[in-house]
């Protein structure tokens, strides 16, 4: 996921200040661009690693089998409902960030270019967060790293809701960092924790299904329905909910004694 990051900012930064270099041009380019390297990722294809034989034999058995084993873990589907709740708000963040952003430069008659730039140094920001992670969940375990994302999420949207500066939604904007690699990556560390080796491919599928599965699919239709007019602070007070709410479930939430340093 590091790599994921590096690989959004390096094409992003250059391309950010060309189209700010001489006004406004078009993004075209980004569709040949973007096709080139899809292209360069199916011959590459090929000579990627493939499971061994041995892991596809591995298990506890049949998939409704692995289900009675993760719901009768302790704090298993609490962890679920918490990355829905956490994933609805995020798919928000997600897709009404930039065009609250965008606007707000527009009002102050800030070049939209901007706008890109911006972004990029929230993904970037995740860089240092990601090498510091282990340390962090070693001295303060998983739920208070889970906490700070949530935390970092619920401050980001307020500000989103109840803000029109450029400069404040800009500074919220690099909170991204934090929610991305202390909460989306650290539940999918975390719910490791929980689930026993022979059923953690079957969690992780579970824990892609809550989140970024159903939990977009109620933050993008809250979304559709709060939002009036050119306005959609209502849809970030949504997600403000969503994640104060996510953040007072995790309380509840029934970590193993072993520390995150011993997980393997």
């Amino acid at each position: 996921r590091l790599w994921g990051s590096i690989g959004w900012a390096l094409p992003s930064v250059p391309i950010a200040f060309w189209l700010l270099d001489e006004g406004e041009r078009s993004l075209h380019f980004i569709i040949y661009l973007t096709f080139g390297l899809h292209l360069a990722l199916a011959l590459l294809y090929p000579f990627l690693p493939h499971t061994p034989p041995a892991g596809r034999k591995e298990g506890a058995g049949s998939f409704f089998t692995d289900l009675a084993i993760l719901f009768r873990a302790r704090g298993f589907a609490m962890l679920l409902l918490v990355t829905f709740l956490v994933q609805a708000g995020f798919a928000i963040m997600f897709y009404l960030s930039p065009l609250a952003l965008g606007r707000s430069l527009v009002d102050s008659d800030i070049r939209l270019g901007w706008l890109g730039p911006i972004q990029t140094a929230g993904v970037i920001l995740e860089i240092p967060l990601f090498l510091l992670l282990p340390r962090l969940l070693e001295r303060l375990g998983y739920r208070k790293v889970l906490g700070l994302g949530i935390a970092a999420s619920l401050v980001r949207h307020l500000v989103f809701a109840t803000s029109t500066s450029p400069l404040a939604l800009a500074l919220a904007s690099q909170l991204i960092a934090p929610c991305v690699v202390f909460f989306l990556i650290g539940v999918s560390l975390a719910i490791n924790s929980i689930a026993g080796r022979e059923v953690r491919a079957t969690s992780q599928t579970l824990l892609a299904l809550a989140g970024s599965g159903l939990g977009s699919v109620l933050g993008l239709a809250s979304s559709s329905l709060l939002a009036s007019g050119d306005s959609v602070k209502s849809s970030f007070f949504f997600a403000c909910g969503c994640s104060l709410l996510s953040l007072l479930l995790l309380l509840g939430v029934r970590f193993p004694a072993a520390s995150a340093r011993e997980e393997p």
